[in-house]
């Protein structure tokens, strides 16, 4: 009975850990997931999120992949084959997105982003970002927060005048049909 109980303890602190961890392990990692999580977390309103300034690596571009993203779509929008792709299990899973940095056409790095903490805004899934346009509007929100693509983007609130010149995210998403085709 002790041993059945025991078990049961272990059983019952791991999943308090991993739970606990999910929930509040951003506060002790270093990396552009947990800190997008803790920008989301900061309290409802619209700031500008610079991923060049949260990074400490070498990276050309950015994009994000949201739930269900096969490997084609993937392929599709990085422009070339990656051949770690199934590791991230985004394909099956709902509960959260990817951000992906690229490099001299190779993925550098990636991480999963918690559904909410912040969600991507679907106009922006699939959409490769260069580093110097990586600045990005976060939305806080009291329910959810979402990334709503680069600061400077014509369909996003001014921040110079030559961004009136270049085409929105959501027009660059349409130049790349067949991203969310399934």
């Amino acid at each position: 009975m002790r041993i059945l109980l025991a078990g049961l303890i272990i059983v019952v602190v791991a999943f308090g850990t991993w739970a606990a961890w999910g929930r509040y392990g951003y506060l002790v990692r270093n990396d552009p997931s947990a800190r997008l999580q803790y920008e989301s977390l900061a309290g409802p309103g619209l700031r500008t999120i610079s991923l060049e300034q949260m990074t400490d690596f070498n990276w050309e571009h950015v994009v994000f992949f949201g739930p269900y993203t096969s490997k084609a779509q993937a392929t599709k929008a990085l422009g070339f084959e990656w051949p770690r792709y199934e590791e991230t299990g985004i394909k099956w899973a709902d509960f959260y997105s990817l951000i992906v940095f690229t490099e001299s056409k190779r993925v550098t790095r990636w991480w999963r982003l918690r559904r909410c903490a912040p969600d991507i805004e679907e106009s922006f899934l699939g959409i490769l970002v260069s580093r110097a346009d990586a600045t990005l509007i976060l939305q806080n929100q009291e329910s959810c927060s979402f990334l709503r693509g680069p600061a400077n983007m014509r369909s996003n609130p001014p921040v110079n005048a030559d961004a009136r010149d270049r085409p929105t995210y959501a027009e660059a998403f349409a130049a790349r049909a067949g991203y969310r085709e399934r």
